[in-house]
């Protein structure tokens, strides 16, 4: 049986009260990329195999399931302010994150985090990118392998200088470097990146949607 999901989300985590301790920081964070991975696992129609619930040639995150059977765990994680790189609403502090692997309760380390399907790209490793409002419980989902919050509004995109500025925001956790608009139409606008091995990426930012961007190598 094929099963097809489709989800669209839009993540800003907020409520009334006063701001996040790091741990609330790290446990939204923690929830949203399982969340996030099993939602792709879900897409990409990988089939069990054996005893686990999800494993195959094509996917090497054994963590599933370990969480799948019931056992507690943390994701570990370092959480370095960024103030190099100011978030154009200032109320927000921006925070990269480096995604080690997870720890479970019987002392099994849960490494390979991320899947590895066709069409599906992203690093464990690389640095995620969040925003937290200095006095607001808000946190905005930026950059990495989790829902994101969509950013598009936050920025003033009248430019290629306005749009490369948030192109680095948007694409943080990709890593690359050398933006360059070589084309624009009345619906979309197409960049020339490099990825960290110097190979050429062309990304396609729609002009309506520009929080949905498209990757084409």
């Amino acid at each position: 049986m094929k099963i097809i999901v489709s989800i669209l989300i839009v993540f800003l985590y907020s409520s009334s009260s006063a701001q996040f301790s790091s741990v609330e920081i790290k446990n939204l964070v923690q929830n949203n990329i399982i969340s996030y991975q099993i939602v792709k696992l879900v897409e990409s129609n990988i089939e069990s195999s054996g005893k686990e619930v999800l494993k195959s040639e094509r996917f090497s995150g054994d963590w599933i399931n370990l969480l799948m059977k019931g056992q507690k765990s943390e994701l570990l994680m370092d959480m370095e302010e960024v103030s190099d790189k100011p978030f154009p609403d200032t109320n927000y502090r921006l925070y990269s994150i480096n995604i080690d692997k997870f720890i479970f309760e019987d002392s099994i380390s849960g490494n390979g985090l991320l899947v590895s399907i066709p069409n599906y790209y992203s690093v464990l490793d690389s640095p995620y990118l969040i925003a937290v409002h200095n006095s607001e419980r808000k946190i905005l989902f930026i950059s990495g392998g989790f829902f994101k919050t969509q950013i598009s509004d936050y920025f003033q995109i009248v430019n290629n200088d306005s749009l490369v500025r948030y192109l680095r925001f948007k694409l943080y956790s990709s890593k690359l470097t050398g933006f360059e608009v070589v084309a624009e139409t009345n619906k979309e606008w197409v960049v020339n990146a490099k990825d960290k091995n110097n190979s050429e990426v062309v990304v396609r930012i729609p002009k309506k949607t520009p929080d949905i961007i498209e990757f084409v190598r």
